[in-house]
């Protein structure tokens, strides 16, 4: 579940203003306090070529991932993240 979402706007290159926080909740949106899950953050949708920069943490002891240098490097266009864990459902 995303807590806070990244900024909307970004420059390419440039970590967004606001980071995303992220938490790995169970099928009831219960948070599932698990420390060391590996997070990563994908682009599912935008301009080909992007690439994402500091895209995977792992969750601390409260299930909970705060990226804190998320960039995306691209073309200048709509983007949508998607964030996700091996294993977990999106």
């Amino acid at each position: 579940r995303i807590l806070t979402a990244p900024s909307s706007s970004a420059a390419s290159g440039v970590p967004f203003a606001v980071q995303p926080v992220v938490a790995i909740e169970d099928a009831f949106a219960n948070r599932v306090p698990t420390a060391g899950t590996t997070v990563t953050a994908t682009i599912s949708a935008g301009v080909a070529g992007a690439v994402l920069a500091n895209a995977q943490l792992t969750t601390d002891a409260t299930g909970r991932v705060t990226f804190t240098a998320l960039a995306i490097t691209g073309g200048a266009g709509s983007y949508t993240l998607q964030f996700g864990s091996a294993g977990l459902a999106p």
